[in-house]
């Protein structure tokens, strides 16, 4: 049976997990795979025909993360992780599904704390960053205050914050 949108993924994942008392744990993550998807001749082709390879949008992926879950008290929990991303990587973090697809390398990291002040109230914050720094093939360029830049590169940096309040009556 043929699907309107395949896609071939192939990795390897290698995590090593440490549980320690109190079901705190410690994660260490090493990631390869490649995950490609099929080309969408419908938005891509002209009207010469011919195989198109556009929407193939995949690429290789290493990755490499640890991440970690304290619990403090039966009030309080921490969670953390830092991952530094080269590729296509799908990944949870806590409750939450990723997904990243960067060509250079980029860092993601996150943290939370869930706080239950009692059997009925769950409060949730979290919080993630991501910062890439791609290089760029232009050995030189001006920029807006006609000063020259040689080598530039390109950053960028976002944020990502949730908050919820759980109540169970």
């Amino acid at each position: 049976m043929k699907h309107p949108s395949p896609f071939d993924s192939r990795e390897t994942r290698i995590i090593s997990r440490l549980n320690l008392s109190n079901y705190n744990r410690l994660e260490l993550l090493y990631s390869r795979g490649l995950t490609t998807f099929s080309p969408r001749p419908r938005l891509t082709d002209n009207a010469l025909g011919g195989e198109t390879a556009v929407g193939n949008i995949g690429s290789p992926d290493e990755t490499i993360g640890f991440s970690i879950i304290h619990n403090v008290s039966k009030f309080l929990s921490i969670q953390a992780g830092l991952l530094q991303i080269q590729g296509f990587l799908w990944y949870f973090e806590d409750t939450d599904f990723r997904i990243f697809s960067n060509e250079s390398p980029a860092i993601h990291q996150w943290g939370s704390i869930r706080f239950k002040p009692n059997s009925n109230m769950t409060i949730y914050l979290k919080m993630s960053q991501s910062t890439s720094s791609v290089s760029t093939t232009i050995p030189a360029a001006e920029s807006d205050n006609l000063q020259w830049i040689h080598n530039p590169n390109i950053s960028s940096s976002s944020y990502d914050y949730k908050l919820q309040f759980d109540y169970v009556y």
